[in-house]
């Protein structure tokens, strides 16, 4: 009998128990959370409290389902975290580290992050609408859908990452992202104080249009259907890599091109002062359909398919260059200045004019066909 009333116990017991622990999984966590985090994360007053003397510090739990709306963390650590369904929103977090964590449907809508780091991390239809974000980086981390969206003088570092389906537009934000993968990303309508770089990155189908723009660097940058339309950029860089990328309908004060493949570039429509392209490798498909640029200096430059075909041009100096199988119908240059340039393949000045021309040590290859019908510029 009493052997009997032991087991009956101690089985309701493990049933309490049992009962208990699954809760506590559903809401942080198969490895549950201490009780005194559990009555801090159901009262944002208690948190905030607790965190104004003390680092808050959580490793291998689940938060889910929890609403943190102005939560105030001026330190945490978050280790190997499950983040779902969570509002941190109208928020402060700094000094903080997101390690081996995974946050999805995680709103940080309205909060201040500074000095916050997100490492080896996965980010899943996460928010930061209308955040300040102050030096907030992000290594080795996936994202999927996440929206930085009408940021606040924002700048934020991505290093060795994958952005996928994602927005980061609309805001102030100056960003830097480096050895990462971005795949359909849109950078639109940034508005001043802003500016991007890309470093040793693969971009694919990532959209800057109709920003505002301080500088945008592309070094050592693969690139596929990337570009800006209708937008306005201070400086544009282009160092190293195969890029293919379209300025049409843009404004740019000040464009460079070192030491590049040009897989494909747009100028279509573009304004452009000061133009530079030098040590270029190879160009395909390189239109500038009734852009209108300044200074346009070319040197120790392979172009083919170059097509300025209704452009206007203050002066265009091409040296030490070769030009084939290229357009230039109806271009009307300022002053033109050909030194040291092979010519070859089919090229087509017809109507282009050039007001001032100054032609020195052309060389013409066999297969040259040069069509210059109602052109003043004569080889």
């Amino acid at each position: 009998m009493i052997k009997g009333r032991g087991t009956f116990g101690l089985l309701v017991i493990l049933i309490a128990f049992s009962t208990t622990g699954a809760a506590m999984g559903g809401l942080f966590g198969s490895n549950g959370m201490p009780a005194e985090w559990v009555e801090r994360f159901g009262d944002v007053s208690k948190l905030n409290a607790y965190a104004m003397t003390h680092a808050v510090q959580l490793s291998s739990v689940t938060i889910s389902g929890r609403d943190l709306t102005g939560v105030k963390l001026p330190e945490a650590s978050f280790d190997d975290t499950r983040w779902k369904e969570v509002k941190f929103e109208r928020g402060q977090l700094g000094r903080s580290h997101v390690r081996k964590s995974v946050l999805e449907n995680v709103s940080f809508d309205y909060s201040v992050l500074t000095d916050v780091t997100f490492e080896d991390s996965e980010l899943r239809s996460t928010s930061f609408f209308r955040a300040r974000l102050v030096r907030v980086k992000f290594v080795r981390c996936k994202f999927n859908g996440v929206t930085i969206d009408e940021t606040i003088d924002s700048d934020v570092e991505i290093a060795n990452s994958r952005i996928l389906s994602s927005s980061l537009s609309e805001g102030q934000l100056r960003a830097t992202i480096k050895g990462s993968t971005i795949i359909d990303v849109e950078f639109t309508d940034l508005t001043s104080p802003s500016s991007l770089t890309f470093e040793n990155s693969e971009l694919t189908e990532v959209d800057l249009s109709r920003s505002t723009l301080s500088s945008v660097i592309l070094k050592n940058v693969t690139s596929l259907k990337t570009g800006v339309r209708n937008g306005k950029i201070g400086k544009l860089e282009i160092e190293g890599g195969e890029v293919a990328f379209g300025l049409s309908e843009s404004s740019i004060d000040v464009v460079t091109v070192r030491k590049a493949r040009i897989r494909s570039m747009s100028m279509d429509d573009a304004k452009i002062p000061e133009l530079t392209m030098q040590d270029v490798v190879g160009t395909d498909n390189v239109g500038l359909y009734r852009a209108k640029i300044g200074v346009f200096t070319q040197e120790r430059c392979a172009l083919n398919d170059f097509r300025p075909r209704m452009a206007t041009i203050g002066r265009w100096l091409l040296k030490d260059s070769s030009l084939v199988n290229s357009k230039f119908e109806e271009m009307k240059v300022g002053e033109l200045v050909f030194q040291d340039v092979t010519l070859g393949g089919k090229l087509v000045f017809k109507g282009a004019q050039a007001e001032h021309q100054q032609l020195s040590n052309i060389k013409k290859l066999e297969d040259l066909q040069l069509n210059i019908e109602g052109s003043n510029i004569s080889f």
